[in-house]
């Protein structure tokens, strides 16, 4: 099971929080099987690039076989809504994966320098929220 879930769960008990936010990282698979163990959903965040969008494929097959819902999230989208977003949109929407109707436009004044701290706004991800809650409420 490794050491992620263990700390998760104490971090859960500790704070009482009813939801835990874990930040893997597309390049640790390893990491991402012991969290779906205890998700109850999974954010995939990925570019509008190409690239990107070929690597949803190795996380769905290791969060499918969970059962665990997953949600496609566009980042660093240049405009949310046209151009390379939509076009990423619709690829990944025909590849059959659900995609939050929220897209991160890429903006270095609020996203670039918050690693660590709180922003002093939380952008377009504050409407990802009301999306997760909604899917919540829904389940």
């Amino acid at each position: 099971m490794g050491l992620l879930v263990p700390f998760i769960q104490l971090h859960q008990r500790e704070t009482g929080a009813g939801r835990i936010i874990v930040d893997i990282g597309g390049e640790a698979p390893e990491v991402l099987r012991q969290a779906v163990l205890v998700a109850d959903h999974v954010i995939a965040p990925v570019g509008a690039e190409k690239y990107e969008l070929s690597r949803l494929a190795a996380t769905d097959s290791i969060v499918k076989p969970t059962g665990v819902p997953m949600t496609v999230l566009l980042t660093r989208v240049p405009k949310a809504g046209v151009g390379r977003a939509k076009e990423a949109r619709e690829e990944v929407e025909e590849a059959g994966y659900r995609v939050s109707a929220v897209e991160i436009e890429q903006n270095r004044e609020i996203y670039a320098d918050v690693v660590g701290q709180l922003p002093k706004t939380t952008g377009a991800y504050s409407q990802l929220v009301d999306e997760l809650r909604a899917l919540e409420a829904a389940r």
